[in-house]
């Protein structure tokens, strides 16, 4: 990806920011300056993902790619630069974080980010930020090591963000566009996190390989992603070539499908995101949708599955290697990727979807119906629900027929909906 020239005084500022190192009395004085600027930076607009290099349709303007470091705390962007250095010192890295610079993304820390996160890639703003929340390691050369292994992770994001917002620049919201299923949604997900952390963990062999195992170290001690570390260094063991041309990548990235707690966080995410979108929904619909784009959504909501093709993106690196295309290895949509992280995960992606169908056939969909999704346990039971639903529908449509009829003879019957069990009429 073509780089955005630097103006002189960012060069500059660059030069004095390395100059010193990052020692004891840098890390003292950036851990000082979070503590009194929890947030390094204002929050911006949201930015389109259709195109990485003009997003919104608009060229970054020169100089604009490295504004940031020019306006965060001058002991944070110490601390970001001595991060960004550690990731970029072999190809790969440095073409993650050369993508993520073409793409405008800053960096920073915040304490407006959930306190569990030790860090995240905003993708709506472009912004890779370190939860100031967090209780950051006192040692500077462990703090930069482990950073920087936070930092391919997020970065790996940006770059799966920079090659799918382009490839799926016809869906309005990207990889993201609520036209994707559930279930699509959420094994795409568990693709993209594998990727980033089989992809973390390639940075950190890189440059161990190029004698620099500060990143590798520091796995030992923060324990990041051991069953993905342990199936790259078994592949590497078995056969060292494996470290170059991608295999022990894919192992890692296998690896995290093995994790099913920590796959299933992801898991809860996406379902607690899709039921509050449906809930949403069912309250405009209840309205008759005023705003005629939600009618749209709801007509068209999870009718657009993705393809292999597109969700094997999310391995396209910007060092050649696409882990998820070698020969030999599993589709995407294998049944290893694809199975439930729990049987209650299980019930409730499948009795959203069947109420994402409801709205794309007009049928009615209540806060209410939306609301029991949190008591489902199996499939089984979500199956019955949704065979409820069902069978009401029928009846308020046969009683529609027959006070059609009744009304002929004079007489008037009142329809009667048969809810699932547990569930009450609203009113």
């Amino acid at each position: 990806m073509t780089q955005p020239a630097r103006l002189a005084e960012t060069t500059a500022l660059l030069k004095e920011l390395r100059a010193d190192g990052y020692g004891d009395d840098e890390h003292a004085a950036a851990l000082a300056s979070v503590q009194e600027s929890p947030n390094s930076l204002p929050l911006r607009r949201a930015i389109s993902q259709a195109n990485w290099e003009n997003p919104n349709g608009e060229a970054i303007e020169l100089g604009a790619h490295d504004r940031y470091l020019h306006t965060i705390p001058r002991a944070q962007a110490r601390a970001i630069v001595a991060i960004q250095d550690m990731v970029a010192k072999q190809p790969l890295g440095r073409g993650l974080v050369d993508t993520a610079r073409a793409g405008g993304v800053e960096y920073g820390f915040s304490n407006r980010i959930a306190p569990q996160f030790i860090a995240q890639f905003n993708v709506t703003e472009r912004r890779h930020l370190f939860n100031s929340q967090q209780s950051f390691p006192d040692s500077p050369g462990f703090f930069v090591a482990t950073a920087a292994y936070i930092t391919s992770h997020e970065l790996a994001h940006s770059q799966q963000y920079a090659v799918l917002g382009q490839h799926l620049r016809d869906r309005e919201m990207g990889i993201d566009d609520l036209t994707i299923p559930l279930d699509d949604r959420i094994l795409t997900t568990r693709h993209l996190e594998a990727t980033a952390n089989s992809v973390a963990v390639q940075v950190a062999f890189d440059n161990m390989k190029a004698g620099d195992n500060r990143m590798w170290r520091s796995l030992a001690v923060s324990l990041f992603d051991q069953e993905e570390v342990m199936a790259f260094n078994l592949a590497v063991q078995g056969d060292h070539a494996t470290g170059g041309d991608g295999r022990a990548r894919r192992a890692a990235h296998d690896a995290f499908f093995k994790r099913a707690d920590y796959m299933g966080k992801y898991d809860d995410q996406l379902i607690m995101m899709y039921a509050n979108t449906l809930r949403m929904l069912a309250k405009r619909q209840e309205a008759g949708f005023p705003d005629p784009n939600d009618r749209k959504v709801a007509q068209t909501i999870g009718s657009r599955p993705h393809q292999d093709d597109d969700i094997a993106l999310v391995a396209e690196m910007p060092d050649g290697i696409n882990h998820l295309k070698l020969p030999g290895g599993a589709g995407v949509s294998d049944a290893k990727y694809t199975a439930p992280s729990s049987d209650r995960r299980a019930g409730q992606v499948l009795y959203l979807m069947g109420l994402a169908e409801r709205f794309r056939t007009d049928q009615t969909v209540t806060m209410q119906m939306v609301d029991v999704t949190r008591t489902i346990q199996t499939k089984d039971e979500a199956a019955k629900m949704l065979d409820d639903l069902k069978a009401g529908d029928e009846l308020i449509s046969a009683a529609k027929l027959d006070g059609w009829q009744a009304k002929r003879r004079d007489y008037g019957g009142k329809p009667t909906l048969i809810l699932p069990p547990g569930m009450k009429p609203n009113g």
